[in-house]
């Protein structure tokens, strides 16, 4: 017998692939940039300083990407604020 219907089975291949897509993101950008830096390390020859800078814009840009797109499949702030104390005015 199958438990899950296929509401729930699509549903959960959507999740699976948003949290795929967003591991991907984070690599790339921190592949990308450790690249570029390590170019830089060999066009310029300034070991290891292109190295470095690179990690930490890779960084930088593969959380940036995380949080993005955790907002966006996440649903990360779309509610509105709500006001638990009444105005006292």
């Amino acid at each position: 017998m199958n438990c899950i219907s296929q509401n729930d089975n699509a549903s959960l291949m959507r999740q699976i692939a948003n949290a795929s897509s967003i591991g991907i993101a984070f690599i790339l950008a921190f592949g990308i940039f450790v690249w570029l830096g390590y170019m830089v390390d060999i066009w310029f020859d300034w070991h290891p300083w292109g190295k470095i800078v690179g990690l930490i814009y890779g960084l930088i840009a593969g959380f940036r990407n995380v949080w993005i797109m955790a907002k966006r499949y996440g649903g990360m702030g779309d509610e509105p604020p709500t006001q638990d104390r009444k105005n006292d005015n």
